[in-house]
């Protein structure tokens, strides 16, 4: 290894057992990696807690830099494959019996993990959109970027076909209804999953008077017109509400929130349920939950919200609290 700045203390303490751990190995680990190589970052971070691993074959030996502090083995995972996605950023950590760093489903062969393995929590793709007046298709094409997702879908796929069955090798597909193409969105968003970032996309086309639904067959999103489909109820920004909020779940507030401002509040489902406190009179919709987030935030850093036309995001990056 060559000499590159790399700092490590390694400090017992109790814990769960990781997978196939060594009597004497580390619980927690505070490690500093600069210009490291991948692979030997891997090996700093995870040879302490004996844990055993695998770094696949189709993952690029890049350098990476980030620091650890009081870790935990998971922890330590989740703080790698990060680093890591500044480069490829579909990677990922997937364990069974050992952990294998990886590349999604479809970047190559998954080697020996099995395809029911399971993506360790925290570690579900995010993406950033900032878009103005673009067109649904230039929109999808730049959440392509950002994930796992495929758009336009590979050769092959009829536009009227179901979706092909999850392969060993697979990757998913957005498609796009060709009178879909040109329709305008405007979206600012950040650190979503891919998931609500399709979700926000879908009711800003919606915006444009254009009916818009998606579908999710198997891992794949079909986006389609519906001349019926009906877009949420749109928050009435003159209304005035109040609210007393005495340790509520945060899930709760903004239950309550919504069913004195009207329109369409979505909450995503890793946002931890803090406590609320708060209490207000005559406040604007958006004021509110500007408060109520803002409470919320002091506990799940990081917690935010965004509105998107008629709709209100209240979401999570997943931060450490």
């Amino acid at each position: 290894m060559s000499l590159l700045s790399l700092v490590l203390v390694a400090a017992l303490a109790a814990g769960p057992a990781a997978p196939r751990v060594a009597a004497k190995a580390v619980r927690s680990l505070t490690l500093e990696v600069r210009e490291l190589r991948f692979r030997e970052a891997a090996a700093a971070v995870l040879t302490p807690f004996g844990a055993d691993y695998r770094v696949a074959g189709q993952v690029d030996d890049f350098r990476v830099s980030f620091s650890l502090k009081n870790a935990t083995l998971d922890q330590a995972v989740r703080a790698l494959v990060r680093a890591g996605r500044t480069h490829l950023p579909d990677l990922t950590a997937y364990h069974t019996e050992r952990y294998s760093i990886m590349r999604r489903w479809g970047r190559g062969s998954p080697g020996d993990t099995a395809r029911s393995a399971v993506e360790l929590p925290g570690l579900e793709e995010r993406v950033s959109l900032s878009l103005s007046g673009a067109t649904l298709h230039e929109a999808l094409l730049k959440l392509s970027e950002g994930c796992s997702l495929q758009y336009p879908p590979p050769p092959g796929v009829p536009g009227d076909a179901p979706p092909p069955p999850p392969q060993p090798v697979y990757l998913p597909w957005i498609m796009l209804d060709a009178e879909l193409r040109d329709v305008t969105v405007t979206l600012h968003v950040n650190h979503v999953t891919p998931h609500l970032a399709i979700l926000l996309l879908v009711y800003a086309a919606s915006e444009s008077g254009v009916r818009v639904f998606a579908t999710k067959e198997s891992e794949n999103y079909i986006l389609r017109t519906h001349p019926t489909a009906a877009g949420p109820p749109p928050v009435d920004d003159a209304k005035q509400v109040s609210l007393k909020l005495r340790r509520t779940p945060l899930r709760t507030a903004v239950q309550w929130l919504s069913e004195a401002a009207g329109g369409r509040w979505l909450v995503e489902r890793s946002l931890p349920d803090v406590p609320i406190t708060l209490e207000f009179e005559d406040l604007a919709p958006e004021v509110a939950i500007r408060r109520i987030v803002a409470v919320g935030a002091l506990q799940a850093r990081g917690l935010t919200y965004t509105r998107a036309g008629r709709m209100f995001l209240i979401h999570w990056p997943g931060t450490e609290r």
